[in-house]
């Protein structure tokens, strides 16, 4: 597991179509337990929590894969499918309503780098935004930049959709009345 990243670490422990392609209860080799160094560092887990207790639920947390989502997942076959059945499944072990609390770190670990990963994902998307709209227009004023950029992450995209609203907008506007 050496040289990969956060994002591929937690792919590997946590991806239902990872977990379900190995054996039930397998451990990914040192994906656990280089995530758990991580998360112990940055607070996610207590460090007196050893990598045995982990183990252990980690191999409850994939023998429940198995049992209850595996063969789901494994009978669809579009990827819109195969993510539905991934986000029930960690919306209802995130939330408690998956056969108890049986792992309650591993549960928390996959709920922070959820959390963790959608956060970096919006962020590096909204400075993409501002990226583009500020590149070749070095003299844009920051208010105008602003605005522009919250009209980006709040309206509507850029679509035939949105471009009939804003010709209705104008017409509106400009002719004295909504576009008959």
């Amino acid at each position: 597991m050496a040289g990969k990243n956060i994002l591929e670490v937690t792919e590997n422990l946590f991806s239902l179509r990872d977990v379900c392609s190995r054996e039930k209860g397998e451990i990914p080799d040192c994906s656990l337990q280089d995530y758990s160094s991580r998360a112990k560092l940055a607070g996610f887990l207590e460090s007196n929590f050893t990598h045995d207790e982990l183990q252990t639920q980690y191999r409850d947390f994939s023998a429940s894969v198995h049992d209850n989502v595996k063969q789901n997942f494994e009978r669809v076959e579009t990827f819109k499918e195969k993510i539905r059945i991934e986000h029930d499944f960690y919306n209802k072990l995130i939330h408690g309503k998956y056969r108890g609390n049986e792992f309650p770190e591993v549960t928390h670990l996959a709920a922070s780098a959820t959390i963790r990963l959608s956060n970096e994902c919006q962020v590096e998307s909204m400075a993409s935004v501002v990226g583009r709209h500020s590149e070749g227009r070095g003299s844009l004023d920051p208010k105008t930049l602003n605005k522009e950029c919250f009209i980006s992450w709040n309206g509507p995209p850029p679509t035939s959709q949105a471009n009939k609203m804003i010709d209705r907008a104008l017409k509106r506007r400009f002719n004295g009345g909504p576009e008959k």
